[in-house]
């Protein structure tokens, strides 16, 4: 990870008085506790990961509709949004899928297309720019270059998406 992820952490560890651990699934505990904050919105992800797409209809339908019951019954309240295991439209998920999620109130589903939102968006494949690492100036560029920053990168190394349509 960038020295800046490894400051942040450190901070956090610090001002809690936690420990470090390696990377894990949230237990039901945290999902709860950060569920209760003003700052972040718990969505459905599917209950073992799969790509929708290479999977039943009636194997996708469950993945899908047991991720939001799931959560609905764990917090108590109503889950309004999706994000696809890994999430290229048309190779991890399909129409297809907009039906169950429709089926389950969802009210938006997020795919990992790297674009801003538009009016012709769809609201079960919204796109977004995903933030995951980097140092301040690194988030900065890749905001301010929006779909153009993964062009750019897929220039410099294969981007998975051209890697797994190959496939």
């Amino acid at each position: 990870f960038p020295s800046h992820d490894i400051e942040v952490r450190k901070h956090y560890q610090l001002t809690t008085q936690t420990e470090a651990r390696l990377p894990q699934n949230m237990s039901a505990e945290e999902i709860i506790e950060v569920d209760k904050s003003d700052f972040v919105t718990i969505g459905a992800h599917t209950i073992t990961h799969p790509i929708l797409a290479n999977e039943t209809g009636e194997r996708s339908r469950i993945e899908i509709t047991q991720s939001i019951d799931g959560l609905r019954e764990l917090l108590g309240r109503d889950i309004k949004y999706f994000a696809y295991p890994n999430g290229i439209p048309g190779i991890d998920f399909t129409e297809r899928e907009y039906k169950y999620l429709a089926d389950s109130q969802i009210a938006l589903a997020v795919s990992t297309e790297s674009d801003v939102v538009h009016t012709s968006s769809h609201r079960y494949s919204l796109p977004r720019i995903s933030i995951s690492h980097g140092s301040v100036s690194y988030i900065r560029v890749k905001l301010f270059l929006g779909k153009w920053f993964d062009y750019i990168q897929s220039l410099l190394h294969s981007d998975e998406y051209t890697v797994r349509q190959k496939i």
